[in-house]
């Protein structure tokens, strides 16, 4: 597809909508290739739809300075302004990024406006550095969970949204400690996915790494994590049951765990997509925890990506315990 990309770039008879309704598809296999391809057609044609896209690629690689570059140019309305506030977390403005966010959210039709909220939910919820979630931040989240009607949506869209909120329910319920909550939004999400969907193992391990005494979870939960990351292939689930682990053994990690850990900072994590940002974030935040002597570079380095990752609160909170620990 990307060859044939080109080839209908340089023709003359361009067709932006082929292209836009492909930029996507394009972007998962090759982001860099893609950023190439959007902004030779936009440079060729102006193309609204297209400038669009050209800003939304370079949000979710990271890349500021090109996304400022097509905004001013882009009509004034919610969905430029959803765009602004992308660009100002990236830049670690969350006060303006939260501002523009809701301006945004006033005008957006019922199901966008719907889709927004959610994702804004989720955002906050990962916006912060490892540990325990801040209780008023949980009850904040679940005050927004609790508002959100989905009466309006279609029914594929409504089953999407079903399945985002039963997941941020269950998360919200293991770091608070209610069993009811996690009992119940871990039933929804099997409905929603099937009793053999694989995504349910992690969940469940990671819910068992929660039962703790004395901040360390049992012996037979980390042996099941350690079980799990051997034959899990998965690299985003990898990274992050290494973290839930790291929460759940304390302030001595086993070696095979800081293993583990030191293979996945080594190795090459994509960074055109934001949530790799964000966990590869994390791993250099663990990277200060484990080794504290290098810890002054290892969390400037986390800081650096958490931004990138549009986490601007999380690199805020990091830049603040840097400060203090100096």
């Amino acid at each position: 597809m990307q060859i044939e990309a080109h080839h209908r770039l340089n023709s003359s008879e361009f067709d932006s909508e082929w292209l836009s309704d492909r930029l996507q598809q394009i972007a998962n296999f090759d982001s860099a290739a893609a950023a190439v391809l959007i902004e030779d057609a936009v440079e060729r044609s102006g193309d609204e739809v297209l400038r669009e896209g050209a800003v939304d690629l370079a949000l979710e690689r990271g890349e500021g300075r090109i996304a400022e570059s097509h905004l001013g140019e882009l009509s004034d309305g919610p969905a430029k302004k959803l765009r602004q506030a992308r660009l100002a977390r990236i830049r670690g403005d969350s006060q303006t990024a939260n501002q523009l966010e809701e301006e945004a959210l006033e005008h957006l039709p019922v199901a966008e406006k719907i889709r927004q909220k959610i994702k804004s939910i989720v955002r906050r919820y990962d916006d912060r550095l490892p540990g325990k979630l801040d209780p008023q931040l949980a009850n904040e989240l679940s005050e927004s969970i609790s508002k959100i009607s989905l009466s309006q949506l279609s029914d594929s869209d409504r089953a999407t949204a079903t399945l985002s909120l039963n997941l941020m329910k269950h998360a919200i319920a293991l770091q608070t400690g209610d069993i009811s909550q996690s009992a119940q939004a871990r039933g929804e999400i099997e409905s929603s996915l099937g009793s053999d969907h694989p995504s349910l193992t992690s969940l469940d391990l990671k819910a068992s790494l929660t039962i703790r005494t004395n901040g360390i979870a049992t012996s037979d939960a980390i042996e099941s994590s350690r079980i799990f990351l051997e034959n899990c292939d998965d690299q985003l689930q990898r990274i992050s049951m290494i973290h839930t682990t790291l929460e759940a053994v304390g302030n001595e990690p086993p070696s095979w765990l800081i293993d583990l850990h030191k293979r996945e900072v080594s190795a090459e994590i994509r960074d055109d997509l934001a949530i790799f940002r964000r966990l590869s974030a994390q791993l250099w935040y663990w990277r200060g925890v484990l080794e504290p002597h290098n810890r002054l570079s290892h969390w400037q380095e986390s800081i650096h990506r958490f931004r990138a990752a549009e986490c601007s609160d999380a690199a805020r909170e990091l830049l603040d315990r840097l400060t203090q620990s100096v």
